[in-house]
């Protein structure tokens, strides 16, 4: 038996609300396919087959996707964590219910990264490694502490600028068997633990572990926006195939998928990379573009432009509707003339809520995070870098200004005022 996999996909993905409400994190589709379909791609280019998966939460709709793994070329088993109580915890878990006897991989299930990192990972089998890797902002992860290549410490969170210029901890690991020793003796002494509290605990007992420096694309899926981000990395990958019917007078410029049973109906404009799935209506006369990411069953329809946005399962967009840089949720149904907005009138980074507190997300455009089930009625507004909970009703134009808790109406109450024809009219305006 060769080296085994162990994937971490039990996390529940807070920060990714209103989304990651109905759903686990790592099945939110990204060119197509689920981020978790990415990473074991990438455990595949590591050359293993044998692949555990830490599950909990949502896990049936993992094995439903996944099954044995069979149709992936892959072998997989899965464990529940049961209570989430740390990374390194559910890597005790599938230590304790999976035979992990040899050294193996260890990866974190919802990060999107170049593939060519784990080629170089599997040329440097013997002994522990951990993948560092450079982003904009160390100061948000754990911060790896060097001497030459060997790691001496894994900081969480240091302040500013003593991050500035480090490698974080990348979620990418190899491990020798004798690391779930020092699992094991952490999980007696904390209630929750984590893998960079086990490695520093690894390396205060004497053990080496060296460092690898990834050195292409790089993303920790773990805020909406970075969602986009990594989107648009996968759909440069894209390979154009058309599988469905396109009626005559549609245009196709750049790579696009689409998927059997999906009609493009005509003078729809559509400009990849873009993804449609199975069973899809598209048209007439609509236009997708830049990076678009259609999952099963959608409808979109006449005069409706779609940027640089996820739509998920069975959600409908019927006519004269904008959604720019949105994450929408499966089952939204937009009245006509709704307005998804990306930009703000002051031109400046959108701010996004997360977990109660007001995040900048650095990015110029940005559309609304829209949970499962959201209606909104005609020419209804969402500006930029809201969130609207799963089952929100928004009525018909409504102006959303800040995000809405799921299972709500919101309404506006009109006042009118009414003077019989040729009372007033020196009050009103005119045409000429």
């Amino acid at each position: 038996m060769g080296m085994k996999a162990v994937i971490l996909a039990a996390g529940r993905g807070t920060r990714l609300h209103p989304l990651t409400a109905t759903r686990q994190k790592s099945m939110i589709p990204l060119a197509g396919k689920p981020i978790l379909y990415h990473v074991l791609s990438a455990v595949k280019a590591a050359q293993i087959s044998e692949v555990v998966l830490v599950v909990n939460e949502f896990a049936d709709e993992i094995r439903q996707y996944f099954g044995t793994g069979e149709r992936f070329g892959l072998s997989i088993t899965y464990v529940d964590q049961g209570k989430c109580l740390g990374t390194a915890h559910a890597l005790h878990m599938a230590a304790e219910n999976t035979k992990l006897n040899d050294d193996f991989l260890l990866i974190h299930g919802d990060l999107i990264f170049d593939h060519a990192v784990m080629e170089r990972l599997h040329a440097a089998k013997g002994g522990s490694v951990v993948v560092g890797a450079h982003v904009d902002n160390p100061w948000e992860y754990g911060v790896l502490t060097c001497n030459g290549s060997h790691l001496t410490e894994v900081r969480e969170r240091p302040p500013e600028q003593e991050a500035k210029g480090c490698m974080v901890n990348a979620g990418i690991y190899l491990l020798e068997s004798s690391f779930l020793d020092a699992v094991a003796k952490g999980e007696a002494e904390r209630h929750e633990y984590d893998i960079p509290h086990a490695l520093n605990h690894y390396i205060e007992g004497g053990s080496r572990v060296e460092v690898l420096e990834h050195r292409g694309y790089y993303r920790d899926v773990g805020r909406p926006w970075e969602l986009l981000e990594a989107n648009e990395f996968i759909m440069k990958k894209i390979d154009h195939r058309i599988e469905g019917e396109l009626e005559p007078g549609v245009v196709i410029k750049g790579d696009v998928v689409i998927e059997k049973g999906t009609v493009i109906t005509g003078t729809s404009y559509i400009k990849g990379p873009v993804y449609i799935g199975k069973n899809c209506e598209i048209g007439p006369n609509c236009f997708i573009r830049d990076n678009v990411n259609i999952s099963d069953d959608v409808r979109i329809g006449r005069a409706v432009e779609v940027k640089n946005s996820l739509i998920l399962n069975g959600s409908k967009a019927e006519h004269l509707a904008y959604i720019g840089d949105a994450l929408i949720g499966a089952g939204c149904n937009f009245g006509a003339g709704t307005k998804v907005a990306n930009l703000r009138f002051d031109d400046k980074p959108i701010n996004v809520r997360i977990k109660g507190e007001t995040v900048s997300s650095g990015r110029r455009k940005l559309g609304a995070i829209l949970g499962d089930g959201v209606k909104t009625g005609v020419n209804a507004s969402i500006m930029p870098g809201v969130k609207a909970g799963p089952n929100t009703h928004i009525g018909p134009g409504v102006i959303v200004y800040r995000d809405l808790d799921p299972n709500i109406r919101i309404f506006v109450v009109q006042e009118y005022d009414i003077t019989p024809i040729g009372e007033g009219d020196e009050e009103g305006g005119g045409t000429g």
